[in-house]
């Protein structure tokens, strides 16, 4: 019988037009014109670059009608963002049987990774990298689910019934966690080795904050649950959010600022 590592690397790889999209941005010898000719091969991809490109998010005077206009207005952090997130979106879309509400799980990587962007200066991070680890940090919990439905929902109930988190729950019954899957299978898919590295860290900081990139990212999926739980209240006297936020030096107002910008920005990677 397969282990669930062993099942999760043979999780799909990202579509054949992704791949050369991404493999195009992180060649930083490969002209805009060259990646901008990928993107335009993609309706949905190249339509999602049209949005964002004419939101009011970048300010421009004119209606950007061209990939090539809009690949030079968005840079290449911004483009690799827009294609990560269709990334992610089809692999939510597309993968059957999970036993948990996938678009719930988008929603929330997709807040994460808008507040992680808000919160980034605060510990001179990239904020476009910190948008993308966002986005990215929970798809070991799709990859799971997908390789074994019938323990994952274990874990749900584990989960339900003692009030733990999944990463507790993963680990009691499944002896790995998303975080350190997740970080198995990106690395699969040639994401930078920073990037899967900080979300594979990311569930250890939550009790032992020691790694500003991951510690970052722990909090803005905290403060991410709560505020899609409505729960915002609550959020300031959880015992994460104090080590985090204090580790990080950042404040309760900050984390409700960043939330009140992130809830705007998110709507720009939503997939059109």
């Amino acid at each position: 019988m397969q282990s669930v590592v062993e099942k999760s690397m043979q999780f799909p790889p990202l579509k054949q037009s992704i791949q050369q999209a991404l493999s195009l941005i992180e060649d930083l010898e490969t002209p805009i014109k060259a990646i901008s000719n990928a993107i335009a091969q993609d309706g949905v991809l190249a339509s999602t670059v049209l949005k964002l490109a004419n939101s009011p998010f970048y300010g421009v005077s004119k209606q950007v009608v061209s990939i090539s206009e809009a690949s030079v207005l968005l840079g290449r952090f911004s483009l690799k963002n827009v294609i990560l997130s269709l990334a992610i979106n089809d692999k939510i879309v597309n993968t059957e049987n999970i036993p948990f509400d996938c678009q719930a799980l988008w929603e929330h990587s997709l807040l994460t990774g808008c507040i992680a962007r808000e919160l980034a200066s605060s510990i001179d991070l990239n904020k476009e990298s910190a948008l993308t680890i966002g986005i990215l940090h929970k798809i070991g919990k799709l990859i799971l689910g997908w390789a074994d439905p019938e323990r994952y929902q274990q874990v749900i109930t584990f989960q339900n019934e003692f009030e733990e988190p999944d990463y507790v729950a993963e680990k009691k019954l499944l002896l790995h966690d998303h975080a350190e899957i997740g970080h198995k299978v990106l690395l699969r898919w040639q994401v930078p080795e920073e990037i899967a590295n900080t979300i594979g860290k990311y569930t250890e900081q939550l009790d032992n904050a020691n790694d500003k990139p991951a510690a970052l990212l722990a909090l803005s999926s905290l403060v991410a649950e709560f505020q899609l739980k409505q729960e915002m209240d609550s959020l300031f006297t959880h015992s994460s959010f104090k080590t985090l936020s204090a580790y990080l030096g950042i404040s309760q107002e900050q984390s409700t600022q960043a939330v009140e910008r992130a809830i705007e920005a998110r709507e720009l990677y939503r997939i059109s």
